[in-house]
């Protein structure tokens, strides 16, 4: 033993001498790699590259890291979660996987993960503890949770039920697992419930109330009633359970009243919650006379037939009274629709209304008196039969609609407050009617002739005349019914997409309730007589509509009022064109600051660009009938609102205009607003360019702002910036020879651009009186300071006597 230990401890020191000494030849690391690529070509060896590709693994290496990796992650670990840890190509970690699985029946691949069988034991006991602690647990649930599939979990936890799972899996739903106890536990609950019903309940009230899960809940019920432990049974596609209790006493109490007084009443048999009554007692007394009301049994016949001594009532009385009117339930003698006939009568002399079953005797039934009714007005044209036994005439619902008359003119005038666009379509719709008579009467005669020579068939003048037949149109209505057929070429008027209506059916039938003549009326005789009205009265509220819109609109024959708003329109479109045109041109002098030139524009397009669309919108309207509400034109909103209710030949051309007023171009405006004007549509000529007018529209703008600066200065009133806006337009226009529209926000940028323009004192002047009133703005400085309203009188002084001479301006 001592020899054997000598022995190592000398191998040992040799292998440290060996370590430490240094060789006479090695190998370079480039050699090492060409020797490692000559084995694998030679196929003596197979490695693998590392992704770095500094160092290489066997196959049988990467196998064991794979496994070392896969009980590192507890029995589960992703093939791409490996990769990383392994620095091998993910291909080579999937070819050795596969190899793996294929030998080891623990391992299986599911969804790019090698999945042990100790980790799915372990999920097993997981689910297992849920479950007995949940009493129910679905798959859906545990896919969620471990992030596996649901057929995978089913078919791993199905094959350990009973084993490490102790539950069972609804035959039903197999997405789901119970326990026992939870299903006994259901089950006694579900059995307690029913067991205590004495009549009819709805399934889904106990499901809903007991909170009981209703995968399980249905198959636990119908085991109970397939085993005869609940007496009962489930109808109405599950929704509702009859206990048998109830139908015993059902059947019980409609034998005992059928065996007591022969007869059932179908109200009586209804109320006890039987659907169909004739079919229930049908399946009871198959022998049992049904009759409209009740059924009676063939012994109640019999007895009545011994009683009255007469087995068959109608032919008896036939053969007693011959000209007797025999009836559905009794018969009556014609004395008696004498009576009624004068009654009728009285009330068409009257205009007047009368019930039948007033006048006639009482054993008579409505069905009966609707039939004397038929019986005695077939001789007067004139009666109206409502509710089947009222006879009145037309004079009598006219008188009916008396009431309206008040009603429609208020409604009328506040309709034309409303919404006149309505009013517009109607007029529009009549005068269409009307124009279009004597057109199609002329193309009538001109299609008769074409028809006429194109009659002939054949060649020259032995050609032989066919006449041809109008075919009529079976889908028209009766109006069109006496229409000659070469109109079926025409083509129809168009409705128009909305219509005045006075009153709806219900509204009218709340009046005619009120009228004296009809009190104590049957609420079916009122909505009778307020559908024969609703039409006549919505014609005549359209009627006294159009009249009232025509006496507004103020027209006359001649068309004076139009022709002279007409010029009263191009007038002031026309003056608010040049105005804008001249506006442009200092626009465009401002070629050298971008966004002073662009607020410029944006100004001019929202201030006096809309008055002048808004002055043709508001024109547009009046043509077209459409209302402007109070503050239309204040907002984007409301003045797209008003061109939306414009007929669709001008909506889109006036749309264009409002578009471009929210942009920033003045070209695009300027455009629209020609093609709107153009005598396509609204007709406006535009005055011609002209040098002269323009000197003098110029000449009176800068005279107008000077004596509005003059009367603040006489009158000491005016506020600073304002007076600074003022003088700062009128030296503008005196340097560039142009008209300036601006807000105050945008004169700053407007001194400084003027700068060049103006001499060094000047332009200091006016700088210097622009920082004041900034300061004056902010209330740094009080409105009565000296060296503001000194600076201030400096510039006016400088806006009154400023000549272009003076500037550098250029034409």
């Amino acid at each position: 033993m001592a020899a054997t230990w000598e022995e190592i401890k000398r191998l040992a020191s040799d292998f440290q001498r060996a370590q430490l000494s240094s060789t006479n030849q090695r190998l370079a690391e480039r050699n090492c790699h060409e020797l490692v690529d000559k084995l694998v070509s030679l196929g003596l060896i197979e490695v693998i590259y590392t992704s770095d590709g500094r160092s290489y693994l066997t196959p049988e290496e990467l196998s064991k890291e794979i496994m070392e990796e896969v009980v590192a992650h507890g029995g589960r670990v992703n093939l791409v979660e490996m990769q990383p840890a392994l620095n091998v190509n993910i291909n080579h970690i999937e070819n050795a996987s596969s190899r793996i699985i294929a030998e080891d029946e623990d391992l299986q691949m599911v969804l790019g993960q090698i999945i042990h069988t100790s980790y799915i034991e372990k999920i097993c006991g997981d689910i297992n503890d849920q479950l007995q602690d949940r009493g129910q647990i679905t798959f859906a649930n545990l896919t969620k949770e471990y992030d596996l599939p649901g057929d995978f979990l089913k078919k791993e936890v199905g094959s350990r039920l009973g084993t490490l799972v102790f539950g069972k899996v609804n035959p039903s739903n197999t997405d789901v697992l119970y326990t026992d106890a939870y299903l006994s536990r259901h089950k006694a609950r579900i059995r307690g419930i029913f067991s205590a019903l004495t009549r009819p309940t709805s399934v889904t009230a106990i499901i809903n109330k007991y909170g009981f899960p209703e995968q399980v809940f249905y198959n636990l019920l119908g085991e109970l009633i397939a085993s005869h432990r609940l007496r009962g049974s489930l109808s109405g596609n599950k929704t509702t359970y009859t206990p048998d209790v109830y139908l015993a006493a059902q059947s019980d109490w409609v034998k005992n009243f059928y065996t007591q007084n022969s007869y059932l009443e179908y109200d009586a048999v209804t109320r006890l919650g039987v659907p169909d009554a004739k079919q229930y007692i049908r399946k009871l007394y198959k022998n049992a006379i049904m009759l409209n009301a009740c059924c009676v049994s063939e012994s109640c016949l019999e007895s009545l037939a011994v009683a009255v001594g007469v087995p068959d009532a109608k032919q008896y009385i036939r053969k007693l009274y011959k000209n007797a009117i025999m009836l559905n339930a009794c018969c009556v003698s014609e004395s008696c629709l004498e009576s009624l006939a004068v009654a009728v009568e009285e009330c068409l002399a009257a205009d007047s209304f009368v019930d039948a079953m007033t006048v006639l005797p009482s054993v008579v039934s409505p069905l009966d008196g609707a039939q004397l009714v038929q019986m005695v007005v077939k001789s007067h044209k004139q009666a109206i039969v409502l509710c089947d036994t009222i006879i009145t005439t037309q004079g009598f619902i006219n008188k009916c609609a008396a009431p309206f008359e008040e009603i429609m003119d208020e409604k009328a005038r506040k309709d034309m407050k409303m919404n006149s666009s309505m009013f517009a379509d109607l007029s529009d719709k009549r005068s269409l009617m009307g124009a279009t008579g004597d057109e199609s009467q002329s193309r009538k005669e001109e299609r008769k002739k074409k028809a006429a020579a194109t009659s002939k068939s054949g060649g020259g003048t032995q050609g032989r005349e066919v006449r041809s037949k109008a075919v009529k149109n079976k889908f028209k209505g009766r109006g069109g019914a006496n229409k000659d057929s070469d109109d079926e070429d025409t083509p129809p008027v168009a409705a128009t997409s909305k219509t005045l209506v006075f009153l709806r059916l219900p509204e009218i039938v709340e009046v005619i309730e009120k009228l004296p003549q009809l009190k104590d009326c049957s609420s079916v005789m009122y909505e009778e007589i307020a559908a024969r009205l609703e039409r006549p009265l919505r014609n005549k509220y359209q009627e006294i509509a159009k009249s009232l819109f025509m006496e507004s609109s103020a027209i006359t024959p001649g068309g004076v009022n139009k022709r002279k708003q007409q010029a009263e329109l191009e007038e002031k479109v026309n003056a608010l064109y040049s105005n804008i045109k001249l506006f442009e041109k200092s626009v465009k002098l401002i070629a050298d600051d971008e966004d002073l030139q662009t607020n410029l524009a944006k100004y001019l397009l929202k201030t006096l660009c809309s008055e002048l669309f808004n002055a043709t919108l508001t024109s547009l309207a009046a043509d077209h009938m459409v209302t402007i509400p109070d503050g239309a034109f204040d907002t984007l909103e409301g003045r797209a609102k008003i061109i939306s209710n414009l007929p669709d030949s001008i909506k889109d051309v006036t749309g264009k205009v409002h578009t471009s007023l929210n942009g920033k171009s003045l070209e695009a405006f300027d455009e629209a607003l020609l093609t709107l004007l153009s005598p396509k549509h609204i007709g406006i000529l535009l005055k011609k360019s002209d040098k002269k007018r323009d000197r003098q529209i110029q000449f009176n703008h800068r005279m107008t702002l000077i004596e509005q600066l003059k009367s603040e200065n006489a009158d000491g009133t005016g506020d600073a910036a304002t007076v600074f806006h003022q003088c700062v337009v009128v030296l503008f226009g005196v340097v560039t020879q142009s008209m300036l529209h601006c807000s105050g926000r945008m004169i700053p940028q407007i001194v400084k651009y003027m700068q060049p323009h103006l001499s060094a004192d000047n332009y200091d002047l006016i700088f210097t009186c622009q920082d004041l009133i900034i300061q004056q703005v902010k209330g740094n400085i009080p409105a009565d300071d000296e060296r503001l309203l000194d600076s201030l009188d400096k510039v006016k002084q400088l806006a009154f006597t400023l000549k272009k001479s003076e500037s550098f301006a250029t034409a």
